[in-house]
């Protein structure tokens, strides 16, 4: 029930959120859910593409990468290793974006891809080998989409978090067989 703006919340209100919030809105959480919707489980091999991210930090990848992390651990294949995000990076989050707030060494080191790739190559047969292809950010990663529309049907997770999403992208995502998620429509 709804709370008028002077009543305090009672503790079995506070709990209730809490424990909603657990359930259903950490970044493991997020990550089930999204496995739940594309049919996996924790014993798919899912590889998370997102080529950008190293250089350019964005939310909703990141945080789909941590909770596929929390997941999967160093069983999820990245070929764009993301080092900031693990325990050990010695770098300076003041210099990435929001200062690397809620995203700079949350990730245990042990949790690193065994992924190796050549020269930083996505390959068919990489492809072919995985149950499912995460990309990160459609936008920022848009050239793989001729060589995902190749792949097997269904098999694409394809993630837009950007603020102002490109409708002409957007719109063309249907053409592949994919689960498309999108943070924000305009």
């Amino acid at each position: 029930h709804f709370l008028r703006s002077a009543d305090v919340p009672n503790e079995k209100l506070l709990r209730s959120i809490r424990e909603h919030f657990l359930r259903n809105l950490t970044q493991n959480a997020m990550a089930n859910y999204m496995l739940k919707v594309i049919g996996a489980d924790s014993s798919a091999k899912i590889l998370f593409l997102d080529e950008s991210l190293p250089n350019f930090p964005d939310y909703l990848s990141l945080f789909t990468l941590s909770g596929l992390k929390g997941v999967f651990g160093n069983r999820l294949s990245v070929p764009f290793e993301v080092p900031y995000i693990y325990e050990d990076w010695d770098g300076e989050a003041a210099r990435l974006y929001g200062r690397g707030f809620s995203y700079v060494r949350k990730i245990p080191a042990r949790y690193r891809s065994r992924l190796v790739t050549r020269h930083n190559q996505i390959t068919t047969e990489m492809l072919d080998y995985h149950d499912f292809i995460v990309v990160g950010s459609v936008e920022r990663n848009a050239h793989y989409l001729p060589l995902l529309k190749k792949n097997l049907p269904n098999k694409n997770v394809l993630i837009n978090g950007e603020d102002r999403p490109n409708t002409n992208l957007t719109s063309s995502l249907k053409e592949i067989s994919s689960y498309v998620f999108v943070r924000e429509l305009p």
